[in-house]
């Protein structure tokens, strides 16, 4: 079976457009209880401008909402490049 993939990118508005039916509600939680962080992984796949649903002709998405493996380990090793920012960010939670 061939897939062909007429376009592996969407304008970066459509995207923050269906993440915003959720990323409010992580947001307000994530601001009522400090200890919780809310981690971007919208970097792993987006620019400024648009977001690629493949990277060096490797699909990230088998659905629309679903990684594949490959997504997966993109997007874990953007939360990794995060990690030590939240811990700063916890440490100084706790100085206050």
């Amino acid at each position: 079976m061939h897939w062909r993939v007429e376009s592996a990118e969407i304008d970066r508005s459509v995207f923050s457009k269906q993440q915003k039916n959720y990323y409010d509600s992580l947001l307000s939680v994530s601001k009522a209880f400090p200890r919780v962080y809310l981690v971007d992984t919208s970097a792993a796949v987006c620019t400024e401008k648009q977001c690629s649903l493949a990277k060096d002709l490797v699909l990230m998405y088998r659905e629309r909402n679903h990684l594949t493996i490959e997504g997966s380990r993109l997007v874990a090793a953007q939360i990794l490049k995060q990690i030590p920012d939240t811990a700063l960010l916890k440490e100084r939670a706790r100085a206050q």
